[in-house]
């Protein structure tokens, strides 16, 4: 969670438990100064201070990334059944400083959608050159199963993200590393 958001939800939370600022800087054992900026959102607090906060207004502030960073993952792979390298290029444009663990995603999938468009290359070709002969019906079925392969690992890979374990997009060529 970012500024102003975090600074909102600490308000909120301080304010649900009925402390003053004054008191939440007494129990975290911090300047009150402090806790009036991270609420007015001017600073973005650090792990310990946050940690500090999540203790004693009991929420997860770190846990609130990870979700938000799980759903981000998501439509990133997701994005690989349109294979149009210009989403996880945005993702990554948008989301890149706030969750910068999104890079290595974004490589991966961009790798993959290249290598969609590369080895799709040439069975496409190879219809619209012997397009009444043997090998148009070889290429097309080549082609069908080939991109049903192709949505067979990103459907897996979604699974994997979406349960926290390490994904891998076989046959992806490394232009990006």
């Amino acid at each position: 969670m970012r500024q102003p958001e975090l600074g909102k939800k600490i308000l909120e939370l301080r304010n649900s438990k009925g402390l003053t600022q004054e008191e939440l800087a007494l129990q975290c054992e911090i300047n009150i100064r402090t806790v009036q900026r991270i609420e007015s959102g001017e600073v973005d607090p650090r792990a310990f201070t946050l940690g500090l906060l999540s203790k004693s207004l009991d929420f997860d502030f770190l846990s609130e990334d990870k979700k938000q960073l799980l759903v981000w993952r998501l439509m990133l792979h997701l994005s690989n059944l349109i294979p149009v390298f210009v989403f996880p290029v945005i993702i990554y444009v948008l989301k890149n400083e706030e969750f910068p663990d999104l890079k290595r995603d974004c490589k991966e999938v961009i790798n993959f959608q290249l290598s969609m468009y590369f080895y799709m290359l040439i069975p496409a070709l190879s219809i619209l050159i012997f397009l009444e002969s043997y090998m148009h019906k070889n290429s097309l079925v080549f082609l069908l199963l080939l991109g049903l392969s192709l949505v067979i690992i990103i459907i897996i890979n979604v699974i994997r993200v979406a349960l926290g374990l390490d994904y891998e997009y076989h046959g992806a060529i490394k232009f990006l590393k």
